[in-house]
């Protein structure tokens, strides 16, 4: 079993952990959708991850992994964001159809959001050649091990058929499928605590 050192991220984190970020979401169904000419794509993540580290270590918690292998960002279910910078930063960067199917996203993803108390796994970001050995697992794990002691549920909305499959495996189980304006899916997903 892998062995990594989890720790809660703070504001000296923020270059690397944004990095990370933005590295592993990069890619994949929902960034091909979001943004199809990937030239400039890892910039526009580089600085929407930055943005949004700024506001979960404040509203959230963030933890990273041994050289900033990985992150997560976990925020209560009752926190709001205030990203309202972001979506000027997506127009001047990479115009208004991109900045509208980042607002689409959010929609999508707060529409299905549940009523009932809950932590909820805004981002979970392996760096991309380090994928697939257990640092996620390792990321889930200690959050996880907070929530069963306090007896809470989580919540996340997985954006790729293998980000659902990892859920499924740690407690998760599907509430929906959701379909993108033309574009991928996404599966809301709910952890009961103590779920394995």
């Amino acid at each position: 079993m892998l062995t990594l050192a989890v720790r809660t991220a703070g504001p000296s984190d923020r270059a690397p952990v944004a990095g990370t970020l933005a590295s592993a979401f990069a890619t994949g169904p929902v960034a091909d959708w979001l943004m199809p000419v990937a030239s400039a794509r890892l910039d526009l993540y580089l600085e929407y991850a930055r943005a949004l580290y700024d506001d979960a270590i404040v509203h959230g918690t963030v933890y990273t992994a041994d050289s900033y292998v990985a992150a997560a960002v976990w925020y209560p279910h009752d926190a709001v964001a205030d990203l309202d910078s972001v979506a000027e930063l997506l127009v001047e960067m990479a115009g208004f159809e991109v900045a509208q199917r980042f607002g689409q996203l959010d929609a999508a993803m707060a529409a299905v959001a549940p009523a009932e108390s809950h932590q909820h796994l805004a981002f979970l970001g392996v760096y991309p050649t380090l994928q697939r050995r257990g640092i996620g697992t390792a990321l889930l794990r200690h959050h996880h091990h907070q929530l069963d002691q306090t007896g809470q549920a989580a919540f996340l909305v997985a954006t790729s058929a293998g980000s659902r499959d990892l859920y499924l495996r740690h407690g998760y189980r599907v509430l929906d499928e959701v379909a993108l304006p033309a574009g991928p899916p996404l599966w809301p997903m709910w952890r009961a605590a103590g779920e394995r």
